[in-house]
C-alpha cells in the first residue's frame, strides 16, 4: 500500500503531462465505476492513463521537488513498465474506490475496466503488483483488486445511484486526475450526533455548516497549455457556499499556528491568499495554476517527503527492534553484532539473525550460515535485502543492498561485538534510556548482510550520526520506541545514551 501511495502522491504532485488528442467524457467515467459505488462510497480516484507521458511528469515533478537520480531510474524502470504493459494490456483508466464498508480492515479497492480484447490477468497482476495484493476479480467487465473480504461483498453488491459523482466529473471536466469526495448519509447522522456544534476554535456554531452545507469535492489536474490545479466544492446554495468559505478561514487562520504552516507561509507568503477558494454561485472554486504551483509546492512537497521518510523509517526501526525482543524470547538473549563462526570470526550481520522475526523465514533458509557473507553462495543473496532495511531516503542505497539502520558497537552498548548477544537483564540504565540502533549517514550504509556497523568513538559520538532529518537524527531504545534526538546533543548525553550500564540519570531530549 506504501508504494502505491507514492505512486498517486506523484502522480498528482508531479503534475502529469497529457496527450493533445484526448476527448473527455465525464458521463462515462461516471458510468464505468458505477456498478461498484454503493451508499457507503465517500472517495472515488480517476486516473486517465492515456494522459501521461512519465518523461514529461518526471521533468515536471524535478520543477517541484529535487529528485534522487537513483529514485529518477526506479520510476521509469517500475512505474513507466508498469504503464506500458497496463495499456498494453487493454486498461486505459484507472479507479481507487474508498468505501467505508471496507475500512478500516480491508482498505480502499482498484477497479480497472478493460477493453474486448485486453487482457485481464495481466491488468490484475500489474496492479496487485502496486498494491501488494494478490486477490482480484474480473466483475462488469472490469479487474477488481483488493482484499478478499471487499472482493466477496463486491460480487454481491447491488450498486447504488451517486448522481453527485457524474456531477462531480461533469463540473471538473477535462484532466488526468480527479478526486471525488462525496458525503453519506449515515456519515451526516453521526457527525450530527457526536459533535452537534463546532470547536469554538473556528467559531463554533451547528455542525450542519458541513453536514448539510457541503454537498460533494472534485480535484482535478488539467494541462491547457499549462499544468494547473482545480479544486470545485459544491455547497446546497449561495448562502452555504458562504458559511463554508467562513468556516474555512478560520481554519486557515487557526492553521497558521502550525510550526510547519508557518514555515511554508516564511518561504510563501502568499500561500494562504493563493489556496483561499472564490464563492461563485453555489459553489466554491479555487484555481491554480503552474507558475504559481512550482513556487508554491515546492517547499510544502519536500516537507511532506521529509516527513513520509521519517515516518517510514520510523516504523522500519520499530519493527525491528521487534524482531530483536523475539529473538530475545527465543533464544535468551538479543542478537550478537554478527553470526560467528566456532572460532570467533563474524560470518554474517546480526540482520540475517532475524529474519525469521519479520516474516523472512524462507531467505533466511537460503543463507549458509556457516560461511561468510561474501562467500560465493551469500553474496548472490546481498539482492534480496527486505524492504525493512531499505533507507527510506536513498534508492540509490537499496538498489545496492545496502542500508542504514545500524547498531552501534562498543563494549557498554547493545553490540559489544563478541559472539555472545546482550541480555534484557544487562540493560541497567533501562531500555527507555539505551540506544539499540541509528539511523546512520548515507556515507556509513552497509551491505545488509555484512557483520559491519556503527563503531561507537566515545570521543565523537555523534561521528556517522545522519544529518537526513536535520538538524535532528533517528534512533530506536530498547524499550521499541524511536525519538528523533537534535544534532546538537553533548557528547556526555550521547555517550550516556549509547551505553547500557553506565548508570547515568539520562533524560531523552526533545
Amino acid at each position: 500500500m506504501y508504494r502505491f501511495a507514492a505512486v498517486l502522491l506523484l502522480l498528482g504532485a508531479a503534475l502529469p503531462a497529457f496527450a493533445a488528442d484526448r476527448k473527455f467524457d465525464a458521463d462515462a467515467k461516471a458510468k464505468a465505476v458505477a456498478p461498484f459505488v454503493d451508499d457507503r462510497t465517500v472517495v472515488v480516484l480517476h486516473v486517465d492513463l492515456d494522459a501521461i507521458d512519465l518523461d514529461a511528469l518526471l521533468k515536471k515533478a524535478e520543477a517541484v521537488v529535487k529528485i534522487d537520480p537513483a529514485e529518477k531510474a526506479l520510476a521509469k524502470a517500475g512505474l513507466g513498465n508498469a504503464l506500458d504493459t497496463l495499456k498494453k494490456a487493454g486498461a486505459h483508466d484507472y479507479y481507487l474506490v474508498v468505501s467505508l464498508a471496507d475500512l478500516p480492515a480491508q482498505g480502499p479497492f482498484s477497479v480497472i475496466p478493460v477493453d474486448k480484447n485486453g487482457d485481464p490477468k495481466q491488468i490484475a497482476k500489474v496492479v496487485g503488483q502496486l498494491f501488494g495484493l494478490a486477490a482480484s476479480e474480473e466483475l462488469g467487465g472490469a479487474v477488481v483488486v483488493g482484499g478478499d473480504t471487499t472482493l466477496k461483498r463486491l460480487a454481491k453488491l447491488k450498486p447504488t445511484p451517486r448522481p453527485e459523482i457524474a456531477k462531480a466529473f461533469a463540473a471538473s471536466g477535462d484532466g488526468a486526475v480527479h478526486v471525488v469526495a462525496v458525503a453519506t448519509t449515515d456519515t451526516r447522522k453521526i457527525l450530527e450526533e457526536m459533535m452537534p456544534n463546532l470547536p469554538p476554535e473556528i467559531g463554533g456554531g451547528s455542525i450542519k455548516v458541513l453536514t448539510r452545507g457541503l454537498q460533494w469535492a472534485a480535484l482535478k489536474v488539467e494541462i491547457d497549455p499549462q499544468v494547473n490545479f482545480q479544486l470545485i466544492v459544491q455547497a446546497s446554495d449561495n448562502a452555504a457556499a458562504k458559511e463554508l468559505l467562513g468556516l474555512l478561514t478560520k481554519a486557515m487562520q487557526v492553521a497558521t499556528k502550525e510550526p510547519n504552516l508557518q514555515e511554508i507561509l516564511k518561504q510563501f507568503p502568499q500561500f494562504l491568499e493563493t489556496f483561499t477558494p472564490k464563492v461563485q454561485d453555489d459553489r466554491l472554486v479555487l484555481r491554480v495554476e503552474e507558475k504559481t504551483l512550482v513556487t508554491s509546492l515546492a517547499p510544502v512537497v519536500e516537507m511532506m517527503r521529509a516527513a513520509a521518510f521519517r515516518m517510514q523509517s520510523t516504523n522500519n526501526m520499530k519493527q525491528l527492534v521487534l524482531a530483536m525482543h523475539s529473538t530475545h524470547d527465543a533464544f535468551g538473549a538479543f542478537p550478537a553484532a554478527a553470526i560467528s563462526d566456532k572460532k570467533g570470526k563474524a560470518l554474517l550481520s546480526w540482520r540475517v539473525h532475524i529474519l525469521p522475526f519479520i516474516e523472512q523465514d524462507k531467505l533466511y533458509k537460503e543463507f549458509h550460515l556457516d560461511e561468510p557473507w561474501d562467500s560465493e553462495h551469500n553474496i548472490k543473496l546481498v539482492k534480496k535485502m527486505p524492504k525493512l532495511f531499505a533507507s527510506s531516503a536513498n534508492a540509490k542505497l537499496a538498489a545496492e543492498g545496502k542500508t542504514t539502520y545500524l547498531g552501534v558497537v562498543g563494549s557498554a552498548t547493545m553490540f559489544t561485538g563478541e559472539p555472545k548477544g546482550v541480555r534484557i537483564a544487562d540493560v541497567i540504565d533501562g531500555t527507555s534510556n539505551t540506544i539499540f540502533l541509528v539511523d546512520a549517514a548515507d556515507d556509513q550504509a552497509v551491505i545488509w548482510s555484512k557483520p559491519e556497523d556503527l563503531k561507537l568513538d566515545p570521543k565523537d559520538p555523534h561521528k556517522g550520526i545522519s544529518d537526513r532529518f536535520a538538524p535532528d537524527f533517528l534512533v530506536a531504545l530498547v524499550d521499541g520506541s524511536v525519538h528523533l534526538l537534535p544534532k546538537k546533543i553533548d557528547k556526555e548525553t550521547l555517550n550516556a545514551l549509547f551505553t547500557r550500564n553506565g548508570g547515568e540519570a539520562v533524560t531523552i531530549p526533545k
